[in-house]
């Protein structure tokens, strides 16, 4: 029981972590904290809109920030089904949200 309660405690930190940064984003701030675009050079950033680029990838970890929520507690009543069907949802969102980003236009200048 005590490692039930430890778990959600952490669980519910994470998921606040995750809800900030994504409100961070979503605000068209916080471009730093997108992995690979925060590596390009200044003249390569500017070929990008980034408050556009910062709202989209807000909203796409906003979506996986809100399926973690049954994850959770599917792990805690031990259904793996449930488990195993949000894991596949948040591979199958975050590779096909870089696909998007890196072959729509609507993110570039």
């Amino acid at each position: 029981m005590k490692n039930d309660i430890t778990g959600l405690i952490i669980c519910g930190f994470i998921f606040l972590l995750l809800l900030t940064i994504s409100m961070t984003l979503r605000s068209g701030r916080g471009a730093f904290l997108i992995s690979g675009y925060n590596m390009l050079s200044k003249e390569e950033k500017e070929k990008y809109n980034e408050k556009t680029l910062c709202r989209y990838i807000g909203n796409m970890l906003l979506l996986i920030d809100v399926l973690l929520v049954p994850a959770v507690f599917a792990g805690l009543y031990n259904i793996t089904w449930i488990s195993l069907v949000i894991f596949t949802m948040i591979v199958v969102i975050s590779v096909g949200g870089i696909i998007y980003v890196n072959t729509n236009s609507k993110f570039k200048k």
